[in-house]
């Protein structure tokens, strides 16, 4: 136990343990579910290292942030799932005035970022547990 508190950030609640426990194990267990799809999450967000995660826990001053997390890991586990059975995860719609006219050349898309059209899951014959209009988010590096 004496260990434990040594490791408390400075001006972190060791009151905060607990949570922050529950936290990097919760943690820890998506980022090996997300190894186990091979879904290919990268950053400090998808770090296999338990102390990281308890450590940047004990320096929130609220659950927020932490509660986000977890539930940003869970949205982005569930889009690869999706992926993986085949669903297809849409942006949503285009405004008129968002649309710009093509060149006279126009090349394919590259990859799916270079997309800006929707394509409806309805519309592929692939039903869909997400609601229209879902963006499967590309993880970000930070924060965790």
């Amino acid at each position: 136990m004496a260990d434990q508190v040594k490791r408390v950030p400075m001006g972190a609640s060791p009151s905060r343990d607990p949570f922050c426990r529950d936290y990097a194990n919760r943690t820890v267990g998506q980022v090996k579910e997300s190894e186990r799809l091979r879904c290919g999450f990268r950053g400090a967000r998808w770090d296999t290292n338990f102390d990281r995660h308890w450590q940047w826990c004990m320096g929130r001053k609220s659950n927020d942030l932490p509660n986000s997390e977890i539930a940003a890991r869970s949205q982005e586990l569930e889009d690869c799932m999706a992926v993986k059975r085949g669903a297809v995860i849409t942006k949503p719609p285009v405004s008129a005035k968002d649309v710009t006219a093509p060149s006279a050349v126009t090349k394919p898309p590259v990859s799916s970022e270079d997309v800006t059209a929707p394509v409806d899951p309805a519309d592929l014959g692939i039903k869909n547990k997400r609601p229209a209009g879902s963006v499967l988010k590309k993880p970000p590096s930070e924060p965790h």
